[in-house]
C-alpha cells in the first residue's frame, strides 16, 4: 500500500474510533440515568471511576431491568466496531497477527459483556 494511503486509513480509523469512543460513553450514560432511576439509593453507580467489573454490573443490571432493552445491545455494537476499528491498525502497518489476535480477544471480551444471555 502507498504510504499516503497508509497514513489516510490510520487516520479514518483513529477518528472512527474516537467517534465510536464519544458515542459509546454517551450510551453508557443513557444506561446509568435508566439504571439508577430503578435502584435504590445506596445501589446506584456513581458517574465517575469506571472500571472493567463496574461495567460489567451495569451490564448486568441493565439486562435484569430492561430484559429487551436496546442500550446493552448497542453499546455492545460500538464495542464491536471499536474492536474491528482497532485490529485494522496493526493490519494497516502489516502485523497480521497482532491484529488476528487483538480482534480475537477483543470480539470475545465484547461477546461475554454484552451479547451472551444470563441463565
Amino acid at each position: 500500500m502507498p504510504e499516503v494511503l497508509t497514513w489516510i486509513s490510520l487516520g479514518f480509523l483513529v477518528f472512527s474510533i474516537a467517534g465510536l469512543g464519544i458515542a459509546s460513553a454517551l450510551n453508557q450514560w443513557a444506561m446509568v440515568d435508566a439504571v439508577n432511576t430503578q435502584l435504590p439509593e445506596q445501589e446506584r453507580f456513581e458517574p465517575l471511576g469506571w472500571w472493567f467489573g463496574k461495567a460489567a454490573r451495569l451490564s448486568q443490571e441493565y439486562r435484569r431491568l430492561f430484559p429487551s432493552g436496546p442500550l446493552l445491545r448497542r453499546q455492545g455494537v460500538y464495542a464491536l466496531l471499536m474492536n474491528v476499528c482497532s485490529a485494522l491498525v496493526p493490519a494497516v502497518l502489516g502485523f497480521f497477527f497482532v491484529a488476528a489476535l487483538f480482534l480475537a480477544v477483543g470480539c470475545f471480551v465484547t461477546w461475554v459483556m454484552y451479547f451472551e444471555q444470563t441463565k
